[in-house]
């Protein structure tokens, strides 16, 4: 599956992930990133064409020039990475894709330009190189995160992101953030009375993250945080207490 059950392809493309259920548990500190390198592209035992043209017609759909969700898992295979990865994300914004699970042709050919790729084992290598410069620069995280939130949304006019969806963006794009799994757990706990989660809300998550700690100790409630950041601090609390 790419993946999430509306996000055919946080399959991300990305491609087919189902829905992915966030039960509330118990919050530990994140340990220290750890980056984990895949096989290399199947790409070098299987004869393509040595064009984005080529590549492109071995997995879009009958009759349409876009590649689906089918298409897309066996494209992600193909290249070594997991359809739920982080690498798919990286791939679908490379692309500049606009709808999850799907990739046109101009798209496809736009990413592989960017990549300056002709084969699967030249698109696996760019993306763990980009995963690295990721890994390595504010700037470009930044950019990969603002892309992850408009990703995620329904329609390129929607203005905000189901809270499902969003809980597994952020596992996927901020992974080792300090709050990720406790904040994914709020989004989907059924005291919590948000469907959807906005722009503002989103990256405002991602500052409090960077400055606020697991255990609050430094969280100033006048501070002027979103009323839903304010909440899932009250969430987090509540969730020790229990405990």
């Amino acid at each position: 599956t790419y993946f999430s059950a509306n996000q055919r392809g946080v399959a991300v493309a990305v491609s087919s992930m189902p829905k992915r259920k966030v039960a509330a548990k118990k919050v530990t500190p994140e340990k220290e990133p750890e980056i984990k390198r895949r096989p290399t592209a199947r790409s070098n035992s299987k004869t393509l064409g040595d064009s984005s043209k080529g590549l492109f017609d071995t997995y879009k759909d009958a009759g349409e020039e876009r590649i689906g969700p089918v298409g897309m898992e066996r494209l992600f295979n193909d290249i070594g990475v997991a359809p739920e990865s982080i690498y798919a994300l990286i791939m679908a914004w490379v692309m500049g894709a606009q709808e999850m699970g799907y990739f046109t042709r101009a798209e496809f050919n736009e990413g592989l330009d960017k990549l300056r790729a002709n084969t699967l084992a030249q698109v696996h290598n760019g993306l763990l190189s980009l995963e690295q410069v990721v890994a390595a620069d504010p700037a470009t995280f930044m950019e990969l995160y603002k892309f992850a939130f408009s990703f995620s949304t329904t329609s390129s006019n929607s203005k905000s992101v189901e809270v499902e969806t969003a809980a597994a963006m952020l596992q996927l794009v901020l992974p080792h953030g300090p709050h990720t799994n406790a904040f994914a757990s709020f989004l989907v706990s059924p005291g919590n009375s948000y469907r959807v989660i906005n722009r503002d809300q989103w990256m405002c998550f991602l500052e409090f993250s960077r400055a606020v700690r697991l255990d609050l100790s430094n969280y100033d409630e006048a501070e002027a945080w979103p009323i839903m950041i304010d909440e899932y601090a009250d969430f987090l609390r509540s969730s020790r207490i229990a405990q």
